[in-house]
């Protein structure tokens, strides 16, 4: 520590990225099943993780239960950068699947947040030894990767009194690009302001644009036609500022 102080240290051997440059790289099959690989550089998962702890309000009281595995663009943003970078406890099990284990980890731990698939919130909703006071503790728990059924939706939130929110996005985009969150009522209007409306996508997050455009003509679309779903932000992948999905 004397001949080499820890400035030094630092200096000589932790040099600073560029926020241009690769920080991880995601591998999904395309429409075709081809193996793809997606870059994504530090600003890219810097903005999006600052993103979703501000719709979020990631607090220091806040735990989280990490169940989805980082090799997925949500897992990788949601159960292990983001608590890495908010400082959050986290509380981890290796079997998404195991329910009874996962429901007593919530109680346990006092858990407050929850990413998750449809697919595996169906596994909780049918677990029997899952009673639904061990998610008491939970603020809000997200539901994305894939559609979230209606059917589960209410089923969900009438046995564990605790609605999900879906969120949307894709692995060019880090792993959100859209999210509903809970209404809030405000003391100046007494109004309540709708943030959640089941079946949907949910509200852009900050710093986040999207456009629906004609599949043929690229022309905008009125609302509630098909088309293409183009998201543009910061956190979307190089080269380009924008990506497209088919919706």
């Amino acid at each position: 520590a004397k001949l080499l102080p820890l400035t030094l240290l630092k200096t000589l051997l932790l040099k600073s990225p560029k926020p241009s440059a690769t920080a991880a790289i995601i591998l999904k099959h395309d429409t075709q099943g081809a193996i793809q690989a997606i870059p994504l550089t530090h600003n890219n998962l810097l903005t999006n993780l600052q993103q979703i702890a501000s719709v979020y309000n990631i607090s220091d009281h806040d735990v989280l239960l990490a169940t989805l595995p980082s090799y997925h663009s949500l897992g990788l943003i949601t159960s292990l950068l983001l608590p890495l970078v908010e400082g959050m406890p986290i509380v981890c099990h290796n079997n998404p699947t195991d329910t009874a284990m996962l429901g007593k980890l919530i109680f346990h731990y006092n858990a407050t947040l929850l990413f998750s698939s449809p697919t595996l919130y169906a596994r909780y909703h049918h677990s029997d030894p899952l009673d639904p006071l061990m998610l008491a503790s939970l603020r809000i728990a997200v539901s994305g990767i894939e559609r979230l059924p209606p059917s589960l939706a209410q089923a969900f939130c009438q046995q564990f009194k605790q609605p999900l929110y879906t969120c949307y996005g894709t692995s060019e985009v880090c792993a959100i690009a859209s999210c509903n969150l809970p209404d809030i009522l405000t003391e100046i209007d007494w109004r309540t302001h709708v943030f959640n409306k089941p079946n949907t996508v949910g509200l852009p997050l900050p710093g986040t644009v999207f456009q629906i455009t004609d599949i043929t003509t690229n022309e905008p679309v009125s609302t509630g036609k098909p088309g293409v779903v183009w998201v543009g932000g910061a956190q979307v992948m190089p080269p380009n500022d924008q990506t497209s999905t088919p919706s």
